[in-house]
């Protein structure tokens, strides 16, 4: 954009040497005899989200360039843990990754491979949630990369209720 600019002062009759196409903490020397690149001073990206200035995490900023690409995979389960068992099919979710609709396959597998981890992991002497939602998170991934390429965010939502 700041070349288009610089372009935009040529063809409005600015002189070559009168723009400039800076980057950030480059400055701008302004004298009587004209106006030139001085020294460039250290400088960071400041990043604005909302009221918040500047406190933005590198964590936060790598998850929206994902969520950009590949969008983010929201898997849902109901449980009992105490019995055991899956008490639905797994629910998938998507934005900005697939349309549903138009890749039913792939989710039906993505269905089945979270069912298989659901239910092996349920049969475990010891089960635990976070080794479920972790271990869902690495095979479904794993098996999107496989499939399609693309790396969305997944994200599992577990409901460990009572069956009546």
């Amino acid at each position: 954009m700041l070349k288009e600019h610089a372009k935009l002062a040529m063809d409005c009759g600015i002189p070559k040497e009168n723009t400039f196409v800076l980057k950030n903490g480059d400055m701008l020397a302004l004298s009587k005899d004209g106006v030139r690149v001085a020294k460039s001073i250290p400088i960071n990206d400041i990043y604005v989200d909302g009221k918040r200035i500047g406190d933005i995490g590198s964590a936060v900023i790598r998850d929206r360039k994902i969520m950009s690409t590949d969008g983010v995979l929201v898997v849902i389960i109901n449980i009992d843990s105490s019995k055991g068992k899956l008490l639905l099919e797994p629910n998938i979710t998507t934005r900005g990754f697939v349309v549903v609709n138009d890749n039913q396959e792939l989710i039906s597998s993505i269905q089945n491979k979270v069912k298989s981890i659901v239910n092996s992991e349920l049969k475990k002497a010891i089960f635990s949630l976070t080794d479920l939602k972790n271990r869902i998170i690495l095979e479904v991934n794993s098996f999107i990369i496989e499939e399609t390429g693309r790396r969305p965010i997944i994200m599992p939502m577990i409901f460990d209720t009572k069956e009546k």
